[in-house]
C-alpha cells in the first residue's frame, strides 16, 4: 500500500540523561519495492528546554517531496540512553503557514530585524495544553530613515494539546513503581467535576480517562517524573487494575499515588468494583465515604 510521507512529523522527545554531543542529524529511510532508500531531509527544526535535570526538545522535519512506499523510518540521534528517553509523536500540533516575512518588507521597503538570541520556555495555564512561548526582540525600520519601531522581549505563544499523549507517568514508573512502561493515552473525561456520584465515580473507574485536579501533578511534572501538585493544571486518573493483571499492595488506585506506592490510608467504596481503593485525600475531593460508612 503506497502511503505519502510529505507531510511534517513532530515529536516530542523527554532527554533524562544527558550524554556527549552525536554530531549527526538522522535522516529518513523509505522501503519501496524491498529497497530500502535514503532520502534528504529538507528541513529540520528543533526547539530545546531544559530544566532540573531535564531536557524537552520538540523536532519536526520536513521530506521535501511526496515519498512512496510500504514503510518508513526516521532515525535521529538522542544524547541519552534508550531507557531513560520517552518519545511522542504530537497529534494535532498547530503547522503555522503564512508568507516570507523579509520579501514582504522589501516590497514595502522596510528593514526588519529579529534578534538571534531567541528564549524557549515551556509551561501549562491550563490543565489540557502545553504552552510554548518564544520570546525575542523585533525591530522595524523603513528604509529611508524616517520612521523605526522596536519590540523587546516579544513573547509568541503556541498551545499543543496533550490529548492522545502517553502519559509519561505509566511509561517511566518512579521508584519501587509496580508497573511501569505501560502505554496509556492522556483521555478526557466526559465527567463534570467532583463531587462525584456513585455513577459517575464508576465511570471514571471503568474508564480511565483523566480529570482536573488541582492537588495532582500536571502532564509537565509528570514528564520529570514528579508527583508535585499543580494548581492550575494538575491532572489524574485511576488506574484500572484488571487491564494490568495482579497488583501488588497499593494504597490508591489514583494514578500518581499508585505508582508512588508509599503507605497510604485507603479503603474501599461502596458500589464500585472491589480494587477501586482510594485514599482519604481522594474521598474527600470526590465527596464520597468507606464502604459501610
Amino acid at each position: 500500500m503506497a502511503i505519502s510521507l510529505k507531510k511534517i512529523t513532530t515529536i516530542l522527545l523527554l532527554i533524562i540523561l544527558i550524554l556527549p554531543t552525536i554530531f549527526a542529524d538522522g535522516g529518513f529511510i523509505i522501503r519501496d519495492q524491498d529497497m530500502w532508500i535514503m532520502h534528504p531531509e529538507k528541513q529540520q527544526y528543533a526547539a530545546i528546554n531544559y530544566k532540573n535535570g531535564f531536557q524537552n526538545m520538540i523536532l519536526t522535519i520536513d521530506i521535501n517531496e511526496d515519498l512512496q512506499g510500504d514503510k518508513g523510518v526516521w532515525i535521529f540521534p538522542i544524547p541519552a540512553k534508550p531507557e531513560k528517553t520517552v518519545i511522542n509523536i504530537i497529534r494535532g500540533f498547530p503547522q503555522l503557514t503564512g508568507y516570507d516575512v523579509q520579501e514582504k518588507a522589501d516590497e514595502m521597503n522596510l528593514n526588519i530585524t529579529v534578534s538571534e538570541g531567541v528564549n524557549l520556555n515551556v509551561s501549562q495555564d491550563d490543565p489540557w495544553n502545553v504552552k510554548i512561548s518564544l520570546t525575542t526582540d523585533f525591530h522595524m525600520s523603513d528604509k529611508a530613515g524616517l520612521a523605526s519601531w522596536d519590540k523587546s522581549d516579544w513573547v509568541i505563544d503556541a498551545y499543543v494539546p496533550i490529548e492522545g499523549f502517553e502519559d509519561p507517568l505509566y511509561l517511566l514508573g518512579y521508584p519501587g513503581g509496580p508497573t511501569p512502561n505501560i502505554i496509556k493515552e492522556i483521555v478526557k473525561s466526559n465527567i463534570d467535576s467532583p463531587p462525584f456520584d456513585l455513577a459517575e465515580l464508576n465511570t471514571f473507574a471503568l474508564d480511565s480517562t483523566y480529570i482536573f485536579n488541582p492537588l495532582a501533578p500536571s502532564f509537565l511534572n509528570r514528564l520529570q517524573g514528579s508527583s508535585t501538585a499543580d494548581l492550575k493544571a494538575g491532572i489524574e486518573s485511576a488506574v484500572h487494575i484488571p487491564s494490568y493483571g495482579p497488583a501488588p499492595s497499593y494504597g490508591s488506585v489514583i494514578d500518581y499515588l499508585f505508582f508512588d506506592n508509599s503507605g497510604i490510608s485507603s479503603c474501599s467504596i461502596s458500589g464500585t468494583p472491589s480494587w477501586f481503593i482510594l485514599d482519604s485525600l481522594h474521598r474527600s475531593y470526590y465527596g464520597i465515604d468507606c464502604a459501610g460508612n
